[in-house]
């Protein structure tokens, strides 16, 4: 690996730092599994970094969903990490279980999975996330 050194906004910080103690992990690992996320990877493993995304989307640390309008965020606060799907009305995550339901749901209906592939795809899904990596 190779230490390189990032400037973020302090609030940002607040919040790695904050996510970072609830998975019992670094917020060097959480920035690694977000860019992973972002960028991910193809077949072969080559990292894909072709297509940055725009700097005004953020995604959601425990869903992954883009967050583009104002009522997108969790609290319907923009420096929020989660979406409103996964936050609770006053911007807090909501726990693992719900969130849980709710992408089964999601992946039912989206992806015409049934419940039992759907579970399993959302569980495998879910711990690649920055909020569940420690779950």
């Amino acid at each position: 690996m190779k230490r390189t050194m990032i400037y973020i906004p302090e609030q940002t910080h607040q919040g790695l730092r904050k996510l970072a103690f609830e998975a019992n992990t670094s917020i060097a690992e959480l920035i690694r599994q977000a860019i992973d996320i972002v960028y991910g990877e193809d077949v072969n493993g080559y990292k894909l970094a072709f297509n940055q995304p725009s700097k005004a989307v953020k995604n959601c640390m425990s869903c992954g969903m883009p967050m583009t309008k104002l009522e997108d965020f969790g609290g319907g606060n923009p420096a929020n990490m989660y979406c409103a799907h996964c936050s609770n009305p006053d911007g807090t995550l909501k726990s693992y279980e719900e969130v849980f339901k709710g992408m089964v749901s999601f992946m039912i209906t989206s992806q015409d999975m049934n419940k039992e592939t759907a579970e399993g795809a959302a569980k495998e899904y879910m711990s690649k996330m920055p909020a569940w990596s420690g779950e």
